[in-house]
C-alpha cells in the first residue's frame, strides 16, 4: 500500500494539512424554515446536537444544524475512500496467507479461533448460497469479499 495516493491524501486531510483548515467550519448553511428548524430541533436530542451546539456558540457564522450537516457531508466523503482502504487491506491479508499457507482457501488449515471459524462459516455459507443461484461453484476469493472488516482486525489482533 506505499505509494497509495488515496491514503497519503486522506492522512493529509485527517492531519490538517494542504489547506484543509478551509474545510474547519461549515461553508454552506441550510436554507430551512423557521418551521423546519423547529421541527429539526424537536426530532434531533440533544444528546445527539450537543456537540454541534457548543461549536456553534463559538461562531456566528452558523448553525448547530449547519455543523450536523457539515459532519454528515464529512462522513459521506470519507465513505468511499474508506471502503476502498478496507478491500485493499483486506485482499492484501489474504495474498499473503495464501502464499504463506500454499493455497488459496487458507482458513482451511489456518490456527483460527472458534469466532473466527465462525465468521468463516458464515461467509462461506451466504457464498454458497449465492453461487448456486448464480449457477457457478464458489472460489476462495468469494469468501474473501464475504467477509466483514471485523474478521480481519480480529485475525491481525494481538491475540491471534
Amino acid at each position: 500500500m506505499t505509494g497509495c495516493a488515496s491514503c497519503t491524501n486522506i492522512a493529509r486531510v485527517l492531519a490538517g494539512e494542504d489547506g484543509v483548515e478551509q474545510m474547519a467550519k461549515p461553508t454552506e448553511q441550510l436554507d430551512v424554515s423557521p418551521e423546519q428548524q423547529k421541527d429539526l430541533d424537536r426530532l434531533l436530542s440533544e444528546a445527539r446536537m450537543g456537540s454541534y451546539r457548543a461549536a456553534a456558540d463559538n461562531t456566528h457564522s452558523a448553525t448547530p444544524l449547519d455543523f450536523y450537516v457539515y459532519n454528515m457531508r464529512l462522513a459521506a466523503a470519507l465513505l468511499g475512500p474508506l471502503h476502498v482502504l478496507e478491500v485493499v487491506i483486506r485482499n492484501a491479508i489474504h495474498e499473503q496467507l495464501t502464499t504463506h499457507y500454499s493455497r488459496p482457501d487458507w482458513w482451511t488449515t489456518a490456527p483460527l479461533d472458534a469466532n473466527q471459524q465462525q465468521a468463516l462459516a458464515s461467509a462461506t455459507s451466504k457464498v454458497t448460497r449465492a453461487c448456486a443461484v448464480a449457477g457457478r461453484d464458489p472460489i476462495p476469493d468469494d469468501v474473501v469479499a464475504a467477509t466483514d472488516l471485523g474478521f480481519w482486525c480480529a485475525l491481525t489482533s494481538r491475540g491471534s
